[in-house]
């Protein structure tokens, strides 16, 4: 029932973070609540930090039949722009990726308990306790990588909005017309991203006002007429699409800009969304949830508590975060939908511009920072 090192969560952060400190020694157990592999409301977005993080953790999303993205459009009513990515990107299921990463964990030897999740932490002097089924596990350290969820007593805000997704195949003539191509349209109270994945299939991600989810409920072809009333574009893609899922995938949002400034306690790190939440459009959640990771099992290895860690992620983050909600403001605001376009088309080296001022920056030196010599 004792470990060095306890993770709770088994998505991008969770994993990471067991990954690196099982490679540099330590005995770590991980938790996992759901008993199998399943998809995850995520845009599923890979930017070329999340790939070199992912690569790092030798997991090759390209062999794994990820689709490479070339360019984003934007898209509001009847206008829209295109640019081109300024960076490697691709698009892969968290259903593939998480269970990559879940392997890998395994082979590098964390112990994974799935099935289980966890009913409390508790508080001790040098150790941290954890309750699942009734059982109690200590850890000297544990990674919180609960995702969107939240552990009763540790909190975080909510925002007013909730998140959907749902898996798709297009049709043909949409296939050709999306392409190598991310799409994303905003509209009044939220916006819609939708990619190619593995396998021909495509993933869509939207956001909607509480109020609005509440009218639409979880009728997946009512908000799919909702979704092609706001553009013919994105009604023109999702005309003839195909899906055997009977509703979609739901979840209330945290609120973005988040940053976790104040410990809650000297040896929990909290991971992934736990610690930021950036806005969903910039497709960089995936990186930071993964370079949370590595960057806490850095700072356990180094003897750092989480303060340190917490710390160094929010100053690393501020810059990132500033764009991120200002680029939030005006896709969630009509006359700046409108400007940015226009702005988009006389201007397409901007897009790129604003896209690279979102990027985690740590990603390199993590990707390439040794996390060794583990001590209990």
């Amino acid at each position: 029932m004792r470990w060095d090192v306890i993770t709770i969560g088994g998505g991008l952060s969770g994993t990471a973070f067991a990954i690196a400190l099982a490679k540099a020694g330590a005995r770590v157990l991980l938790f996992e609540k759901s008993g199998q592999v399943h998809h995850k409301v995520c845009g599923e977005f890979l930017s070329e930090e999340s790939l070199t993080l992912l690569n790092s953790l030798d997991i090759d999303p390209i062999s794994m039949g990820a689709c490479a993205q070339k360019h984003i459009r934007l898209v509001s009513g009847c206008r829209q722009a295109v640019s081109e990515l300024p960076f490697n990107a691709a698009g892969l299921s968290r259903y593939r990726l998480d269970q990559a990463l879940l392997d890998r964990a395994a082979d590098c030897g964390v112990a994974i308990r799935r099935g289980s999740p966890v009913k409390a932490i508790g508080f001790e002097e040098g150790r941290i306790s954890v309750k699942v089924d009734e059982k109690i596990y200590s850890a000297s350290s544990v990674g919180y990588a609960t995702g969107k969820f939240n552990i009763k007593a540790i909190h975080r805000p909510l925002s007013q909005f909730v998140g959907y997704k749902v898996m798709i195949t297009l049709s043909s003539k949409a296939r050709q017309e999306l392409g190598n191509t991310v799409q994303l349209m905003a509209y009044d109270g939220g916006y819609q991203g939708i990619q190619f994945v593995e396998d021909d299939q495509a993933s869509v991600c939207w956001l909607v006002k509480k109020s609005q989810a509440k009218l639409m409920g979880n009728d997946l072809d009512a908000h799919l007429r909702f979704l092609s009333s706001k553009s013919s574009s994105t009604g023109d893609l999702l005309s003839g699409a195909r899906t055997s899922w009977s509703r979609p995938l739901a979840i209330s949002v945290p609120l973005y800009g988040f940053l976790r400034c104040e410990m809650v306690h000297p040896r929990l790190f909290p991971l992934g969304d736990q610690m930021a939440v950036i806005p969903s459009f910039t497709g960089d959640g995936m990186a930071i949830a993964l370079g949370s990771g590595l960057a806490a099992a850095e700072s356990v290895t180094d003897g750092c508590n989480a303060d340190s860690y917490q710390s160094s992620m929010v100053k690393n983050l501020r810059s990132q975060f500033f764009w991120a909600r200002a680029g939030n403001w005006v896709i969630l605001n009509s006359f700046g939908r409108m400007l940015g376009i226009h702005v988009a088309n006389v201007l397409p080296d901007f897009v790129g511009f604003l896209a690279n001022t979102t990027r985690f920056r740590q990603a390199t030196r993590l990707a390439t920072a040794d996390v060794e010599g583990f001590h209990p």
